[in-house]
């Protein structure tokens, strides 16, 4: 996964597009400060996802975008794309099939930030784990920035253990286990809730179960009291109820649906957990496999190498042994003549020796009287130096009193002019504190005055209030009766609905008068059907129940205009098979016997029934005809006794429906069956119609006075929040008044106490001016003897220096003759030593010739055997070839079963990612189905409550679920009255009771058991997921381990090389947890004993630094390796041995490297500079020096 090309666009410095080619080896990227080689750095990190601002060397990330210059504007965008080749190592299997994988970020300054795979936009994540356990990303030891190198060492433990990890491939690991770990606390969060929920349940259950017991009692009696208490309730009700009840079971349904897809998934998620684990180990194994081949292509090559290697040696030996050969004839000659220099040179030595020891002899004689005569001259100088330093003393001393005198006299200027001060802030001080307390009397009157205001408004303000709390309660009460009317209004409205929706259903009436009825009412024929018989009559509720008794089913008789209207309906009846009815023409004979009002007379005789009906006179022959011969009679006794005394052909009946037939028959018992309330709803619906009617007026008296209280409520609140603010004010007004007293008190107090300290300190400097007068008259009295004392001193020094003048002129002369004397006396040494030197270089010389000579024989001997020893070499390496060859054979044939395994392992994977994906689908859709529904829900139980409050207003009862079907029920009778106090009265004993707890214990019973299930599926999951974990962390203890040990290897072979001795390890901190455990660097540098890594120079930590990271290289080597200036701490013979060694890892990584230093600059293959034209905008400029350095690639290797 090598760097092949990136691309900057607005990205810092870099304003135009530019475009840079990596190929491999060796690329410098130089330039002067300042010009922007680091952005490229940057550059690279920020596409690879990283979000420190600190790291990008910014204060916010819109730093990254290019900010302008003096003639370019700014730009609202950068973008970098990054170009990698796709060598199929450490690639997630989605982008296998690319040849090269492009990644790019951009970032607008709207602070939108887009990245992008191969231009498909992705996350951050993707482009994360697309470079995971690669040794390539953000904090990667692949990418060193400036001054960061001697970081790898200065390190804490555990951040340097975070580059072995990224070197051992745990990072993906980690990552996983991350993973895991959060799916972990969410399933063990999800079990303690259920868990909590199952222990709250199950402590429920038992109280539960005992008031399910007594609400079914409770329940059995309140369903007989309802049968008379509640004889109304609308179907809408039952309606909401049967919608709430559906819905909360479909909500429960779907909540459970919901729990058992999450431990579903859950559980399949620990189980892909697992698979993903195996095929992580499956592609450990492949890239094991890989890593083997390019190891076996690599010794190949190696051998191949070695051979050519040894071949030039053999050449290079046979060379050697011809020039030894030359050299040998040429060192025999000059043998001969350094023999003959030799003697001559002994001559010339014994002239020079001669002449060297008579100069010597005169040197000495002058020397002495030298040494004479400076003996003479320090004791001149010793005496004058100490009188210079008494000079020097009084000078000191007298500029010391001058110094303190003037200072002296500085203080006493000072304590005047500050004497003067005081006096002036003195008279100013008092002025204020009168004008201070003049303040505070006027601030204390107004403070009087404001209070008295304040006492003023309170007590208006709470006659106002008195007034508000009066309307406030006759308004009160008026909206009680306003809302006790409206319920009363809304009561009878329903009630009225009720009984014309039952009047127009027709229902009670038998099937064959509704069908008639309803066609007559559709096809408009009121022409031909009047109506119902009792829709003619018009009955006193006293007569209701005599009525109903002695016409019975004639009540639903159907009233038309003439017999053939009768024809027609019954033929209608007939040929639709709808029923049967009665139908009664208007035009009827006259009965054959009828009452009138003297006809029964007697004891308890009220009178004909049809003199004591309402009805219109056109239906007289009807009423005639149904009700001609019968009498109402209080009760059955005085029935009978009528019967016996008359003997007529009335019929007589009863009050309470008791009927006595003309013959003797009686008829009695409870009025049932249909139209059994036909008149009492006729006469409620005109009763209902007449009250609603008076009510309505009474509803709109009371909102006009509402009204008229509201403007009266309005108009003292308003009076009210006039006084409010105008107290708060005066409140207000009170404090600030109450502060400026207290801020003047206060002030006061300070400016008398600072009046006080103005008079001490008037004392206190006068006082002080007066000892520094006495002070500066001493100081004028020693000033004058010093005076005196270095007059005297003067003249001595004088007579001093001309003494010494004359000494040192003697002492000039000899010291001139000694030195023309050593002169001559070096000169002939130097020619004695010349000679001396010159015969034995001539030695020397002799000695060089043997030694070569019999060295040169011994190359020769040498180079013969070596190259006896070479060809051996070259028929093994050769060997070595051929079976490394067999076995890369074989191992290409097991890495291509790998593969097979690994897709295979991949798609199954695949597959259940794609369940996974539905199922979690499914789960969306249900928890949105269930929003919906409880949505639904709310709103049927909000209608639901309204309606159940209007039922409540109206019956004084509380209704908890649904209203039963008994609104056709008749008004309950004294004995169902007296029956039903009697069961409310058994149901008060009971106490509180939860009608709801049967259907609630049922419900939860079920819930406990699906939650219990629900708690072991989550149970089996988390155990899952430890196990997932627990595997996680041996492979990534293993694999660190691993690649510990061979870094640490590495390590102590590559520091003594580049340190050229010395050595060094890596240690582990102990800790129970090799996964915990931070890594430590134990070095010592050739000569020095074992010390703290702290302790070395800034070059010795860099090179240290950079041993560490060509550690991790040849153990785990990334793609590419960007190193920012790491050669600046660096001298030049480090530089050379730290560049050998990245020339020889170029060959299986890229390096990027950006440098100042020269000797770097020659050893890379191509050269991008990079300039700054135009100030403040960057230019690439590129180099190939591939063809100039591969002489000197060729002799590093």
């Amino acid at each position: 996964m090598k760097l092949r090309r990136m691309e900057l666009l607005g990205f810092k410095s870099f304003m135009e597009r530019t475009r840079l080619r990596f190929d491999d080896g060796m690329t410098g990227i130089v330039g002067p400060n300042g010009c922007g080689k680091s952005n490229l750095v940057d550059a690279i990190r920020w596409v690879m996802g990283e979000q420190s601002v600190r790291l990008l060397r910014g204060k916010s990330m819109e730093d990254v975008i290019f900010a302008g210059s003096e003639s370019k504007p700014p730009m609202g965008m950068a973008e970098v794309a990054l170009t990698f080749e796709n060598d199929g190592k450490n690639i997630p299997p989605e982008y296998a099939q690319y040849s090269e994988i492009t990644v790019s970020r951009r970032l607008f300054r709207s602070g939108e930030s887009e990245y992008a795979i191969n231009k498909t936009p992705c996350r951050l994540l993707d482009v994360q784990e697309l470079f995971m356990g690669t040794g390539v990303g953000t904090r990667a030891y692949s990418i060193i920035g400036q001054g960061q190198i001697g970081l790898l060492v200065s390190l804490k433990p555990q951040d340097r253990r975070v580059i072995i990890e990224e070197a051992a491939g745990v990072s993906k690991y980690r990552a996983r286990r991350k993973v895991a770990e959060r799916k972990m606390e969410l399933t063990r969060q999800n079990l303690l809730r259920v868990n909590d929920v199952v222990t709250e349940i199950g402590r429920n259950l038992d109280s539960l179960q005992r008031q399910a017991r007594k609400a079914a009692r409770y329940l059995k009696l309140r369903e007989q009291v309802r049968e008379v208490e509640l004889r109304s309730a609308t179907h809408r009700f039952l309606e909401l109820s049967a919608v709430r009840r559906h819905l909360a079971q479909k909500q429960q349904a779907l909540s459970d649906q919901e729990t058992g897809l999450q431990a579903r998934i859950a559980s399949r998620e620990a189980s892909l957990e697992e698979r993903r684990l195996r095929l992580m180990e499956e592609e450990r194994g492949l890239s094991e496999m890989q890593e083997r081949l390019l190891s076996c292509d690599n010794q190949i090559r190696l051998h191949e190498q070695n051979v050519e290697f040894l071949n030039r040696e053999i050449q290079a030996a046979g060379n050697r042994s011809q020039e030894a050969s030359g050299e040998i004839q040429t060192l025999h000659e000059r043998a001969s003549q350094i023999e003959r220099e030799m003697e001559q040179a002994d001559r010339d030595l014994a002239e020079v020796e001669a002449l060297a020891t008579n100069a010597a002899l005169r040197l000495r004689e002058r020397a002495e009287q030298q040494q004479h005569q400076e003996s003479r001259v320090r004791e001149v100088e010793s005496a004058l130096d100490a009188q210079r330093t008494r000079q020097l003393d009084l000078g000191a001393q007298t500029g010391e009193l001058r110094s303190q005198t003037t200072a002296v006299e500085q203080r006493i200027i000072d304590r005047e002019t500050r004497l003067g001060q005081l006096a002036g802030e003195t008279a100013a001080l008092q002025k204020y504190l009168s004008d201070l307390e003049d303040q505070q009397a006027a601030s204390r009157r107004s403070l009087s005055e404001r209070k008295q205001l304040h006492l003023n408004l309170t007590e208006r303000r709470a006659a106002e209030e008195n007034s508000l709390a009066e309307l406030k309660a006759q308004l009160a009460q008026t909206e009680a009766r306003a809302i006790a009317l409206r319920e009363e209004i809304a009561d009878k409205r329903s009630r009225l609905a009720s009984l014309q929706q039952i009047t127009r259903d027709f229902e009670g009436c038998q099937n064959g008068v509704r069908q008639v009825m309803k066609k007559a009412r559709e096809q408009s024929e009121s022409d031909r059907v009047v109506g119902l018989v009792a829709d003619v009559l018009q009955a006193p509720a006293r007569y209701e129940t005599a009525v109903q008794a002695v016409l019975g089913d004639r009540l639903q008789g159907v009233v038309v205009r003439s017999q053939e209207a009768g024809l027609a309906a019954i033929d209608y009846l007939k040929a639709e098979s709808q029923g049967r009815s009665s139908f009664i023409p208007l035009s009827l004979r006259d009965p054959v016997y009828e009452v009138t009002g003297d006809t029964v007379r007697g004891p308890g005789v009220i009178g004909p029934l049809r003199t004591l009906l309402g009805f219109d006179p056109q239906y007289e022959g009807v009423v005639r005809y149904l009700l001609g011969d019968v009498v109402v009679v209080e009760d059955l006794p005085s029935a009978l006794n009528v019967w016996r005394s008359n003997g007529h052909k009335a019929t007589l009946v009863t009050l309470d429906g008791e009927v006595l037939e003309p013959e003797g028959v009686l008829t009695g018992g409870s009025l049932e069956g249909p139209g059994a309330h036909l008149l009492e709803h006729k006469r409620q619906i005109r009763e209902l119609g007449q009250s609603l009617q008076e009510l309505e007026a009474q509803q709109s008296m009371l909102q006009a006075a509402m009204g008229q209280m509201k403007a009266q409520l309005s108009a003292v609140h308003s009076s009210l929040d006039s006084l409010r603010q105008d107290s708060h004010e005066e409140e207000i007004r009170i404090v600030d008044c109450e502060k400026d007293l207290h801020h003047l008190a206060s002030e006061i107090g300070r400016q008398r106490e600072r009046l006080e300290s103005l008079n001490r300190e008037r004392t206190e400097q006068a006082a002080e001016r007066e000892r520094c007068q006495e002070e500066r008259a001493r100081l004028q009295s020693r000033q004058a003897a010093l005076a005196e004392e270095q007059s005297r001193l003067e003249e001595s020094l004088r007579e001093q220096r001309e003494r010494l003048e004359r000494e040192r002129a003697e002492l000039a002369r000899l010291s001139q003759e000694c030195l023309d004397l050593k002169v001559r006396a070096a000169a002939g040494q130097e020619r004695l030593e010349s000679a001396r030197r010159r015969r034995e270089a001539m030695q020397a010389t002799r000695a060089d010739i043997q030694q070569r000579l019999v060295r040169l024989r011994e190359e020769v001997s040498q180079g013969n055997l070596q190259v006896s020893r070479n060809r051996s070499q070259i028929d093994q390496s050769r060997q070595e070839i051929a079976g490394l060859l067999n076995r890369k054979e074989c191992d290409q044939k097991e890495l291509s079963e790998r593969r097979r395994r690994y897709e295979e392992m991949v798609a199954a994977i695949a597959q259940d990612e794609a369940q996974q994906k539905s199922d979690r689908h499914e789960l969306d859709g249900g928890r949105e189905r269930l929003r919906e529904i409880g949505l639904r829900r709310h709103e049927s139980e909000l209608a639901l409550a309204h309606l159940d409050e209007d039922v409540r207003r109206t019956h004084r009862v509380e209704i908890l679920e649904c209203v039963s079907r008994y609104h056709m029920v008749p008004p309950p009778s004294e004995e169902e009255l007296s029956r039903t106090e009697k069961l409310r009265s058994a149901m008060e004993r009971m106490g509180d009771v939860n009608p709801g707890a049967v259907e609630e214990f049922e419900r939860l019973k079920q819930r406990h058991e699906f939650l219990s299930t629900q708690s072991r599926d989550l149970q089996d999951s988390l155990e899952k997921l430890e196990t997932v974990i627990q595997k996680i962390n041996r492979a990534s203890r293993k694999r660190f381990r691993e690649a510990f040990d061979a870094i640490n290897q590495k390590f102590q072979e590559i520091f003594p090389r580049l340190f050229n001795g010395g050595r060094a390890h890596l240690s582990l901190e102990e800790t129970q947890d090799v996964l915990e455990a931070g890594v430590d660097i134990v070095a010592q540098p050739p000569g020095k004993k074992l010390q703290n890594i702290e302790l070395l120079s800034g070059g010795e930590k860099a090179l240290t630094a950079v041993s560490l990271l060509f550690s991790i290289f040849l153990v785990k080597p990334t793609p590419f390796c960007l190193l920012d200036e790491v050669d600046a701490p660096l001298d030049e013979v480090n530089i050379d041995r730290v560049n050998a060694m990245i020339r020889e890892m170029s060959r299986s990584s890229q390096f990027i490297i950006i440098t100042h230093n020269k000797r770097t600059m020659e050893t890379v293959d191509r050269l991008y500079g990079v300039t700054m034209e135009e100030p403040g905008v960057s230019t690439m400029i590129s180099v190939e020096l591939s063809d100039v350095n591969s002489p000197k690639a060729e002799q590093a290797a």
